[in-house]
């Protein structure tokens, strides 16, 4: 074959819609490569193919492909999961800004309440499930729509479950402001929590891996035990919540969480966020 030949072949696959690789070593698979979405160039080829290859296989193995190419679905996979946590944690923050930032009324969070509920519903767990194994289909196009999907609602539903808290801590039950603002943050937590969960089950509702669960428990635990420090409770300004705050919690926190299973539940924001198949993975 030319290299016009290669390169129109996979011009003509590309627009079937194939996602088309190519593997060359020589100055003639220079224009497959280029024309390829994934060119992949052997490492004892030519300087020009090595120079507009997208992976090089310094080892010359084929055998390394596979791999490579499921470590970038992993990279995908896991960077659309954590893309979940930390715009959820945007929108509802932009939800209770439009709201209580606008009302005349006090706002349920200061400063450093932020560093709790983020650090253990978004940092640490995006920290882990980064770098973690992953498993299921990779979305290449619609990620905005597809992400969408999730983080409002799921957004929406927190927000609505930290505002109801904080006004009903703060107006009928009466309580402090310190309090009530004790009350917001540890629903937030909650629902932030609630979230990393559906982010691991996915739209496919895969079953929550073991170690996620006990994340979860240790961040629970973590905050109850924070609680019980004095001066931990100083230095983030968080009061322990008296019987009735804990009620609240209890209330607002278990009613955010049904909503939120309802939520990913609607068969149509199912079909915006579930990813359309692709090919299977290549056997190593």
């Amino acid at each position: 074959m030319t290299p016009e030949q290669k390169r129109d072949l996979l011009a003509a696959l590309a627009r079937k819609g194939r996602y088309t690789a190519m593997v060359g070593d020589g100055v003639n698979d220079v224009l497959a490569l280029k024309e390829a979405r994934l060119a992949v160039a052997m490492g004892n080829g030519s300087q020009m193919a090595k120079g507009v290859g997208d992976l090089v296989l310094l080892s010359n193995a084929f055998s390394t492909v596979p791999a490579a190419v499921e470590e970038g679905r992993r990279i995908i996979r896991n960077t659309h999961r954590v893309a979940k946590l930390f715009i959820a944690k945007t929108v509802y923050a932009a939800l209770l800004l439009a709201t209580f930032g606008l009302a005349p009324i006090a706002y349920p969070f200061l400063p450093r309440h932020l560093t709790v509920t983020s650090s253990l519903t978004i940092g640490i767990p995006a920290f882990f499930l980064a770098l973690a194994s992953s498993s299921g289909p990779v979305r290449r196009d619609g990620f905005l729509r597809s992400l969408g999907a999730f983080v409002v609602p799921a957004g929406a539903v927190t927000a609505l479950a930290i505002g109801a808290a904080f006004l009903c801590a703060y107006g009928p039950a009466d309580l402090a402001l310190e309090e009530s603002r004790s009350v917001a943050i540890v629903t937030a937590t909650l629902l932030g929590l609630g979230i990393v969960v559906q982010v691991e089950r996915g739209v496919e509702r895969r079953p929550v891996r073991p170690w996620v669960w006990g994340m979860v428990a240790a961040f629970l635990v973590g905050i109850t035990v924070g609680l019980q420090i004095p001066w931990l409770r100083d230095f983030f300004a968080i009061p322990m919540p008296g019987p009735s705050g804990w009620g609240i919690i209890a209330a607002c926190s278990a009613g955010g969480i049904l909503l939120l299973l309802a939520v990913r539940r609607i068969p149509w924001l199912n079909r915006i966020e579930e990813p359309p198949a692709v090919e299977p993975a290549p056997a190593a």
